[in-house]
């Protein structure tokens, strides 16, 4: 008999991990019931989990679940954002703030894994440029430029006067300009250094 897969949405108020757990097995197109096999636990203590009914589930399931979906004891239960099982990782991203894919784009180009067709230098370009004292005036001004786009958004769908959402398209702009002129600032202070070498 064939089983059939359907999306499974624990409720609103459920604990994270029973989010998380949902979230997973949706990703992966599981049912319930697979995830059950898998997993080597009842149905109903699935159907618990999803529904936040056991609010401290025994950790030997919890570490089959997690081994089963791919993903870190510590991101099923909200200790963490991190999905991946890789220490390393796991550790680079909690030091950083950086995301998993960001970790693993610099990991690739330092170890020259050729994922993009890039220049040896790509790495130190990007640690000149993030070691630049302007780096973080810079990020100010594009995020300034992302808060902003959000307000215009907001004002659109406000209703709000013309005017206002025409300030608000002016900061845009000059924090874009901004953030183009210390970016290039930036770039020149690393290639006079380069020069000076």
């Amino acid at each position: 008999m064939k089983e059939y897969y359907k999306y499974i949405e624990p409720p609103k108020n459920a604990p994270l991990h029973a989010k998380r757990i949902a979230e997973l097995l949706n990703e992966n197109g599981w049912s319930q019931d697979r995830f059950a096999e898998e997993i080597d636990i009842s149905k109903s203590s699935v159907s618990n989990w999803l529904q936040g009914n056991i609010a401290d589930p025994r950790i030997m399931n919890f570490n089959r679940a997690a081994n089963a979906l791919g993903v870190s004891v510590d991101y099923l239960l909200g200790n963490t954002d991190v999905r991946t099982i890789d220490s390393n990782i796991q550790s680079a991203c909690d030091y950083t703030g950086l995301t998993e894919d960001a970790v693993e784009i610099l990991h690739q180009w330092n170890n020259k894994t050729p994922v993009l067709d890039i220049e040896p230098d790509m790495l130190h370009l990007l640690s000149s440029i993030i070691s630049n004292p302007q780096f973080h005036e810079l990020m100010m001004y594009i995020y300034s430029v992302k808060a902003t786009t959000k307000d215009i958004s907001e004002a659109e769908e406000n209703g709000s006067e013309l005017f206002a959402r025409y300030d608000l398209m002016e900061r845009v702009d000059a924090s874009l300009w901004k953030s183009s002129r210390i970016f290039t600032d930036i770039i020149e202070d690393i290639t006079k250094y380069q020069k000076g070498k």
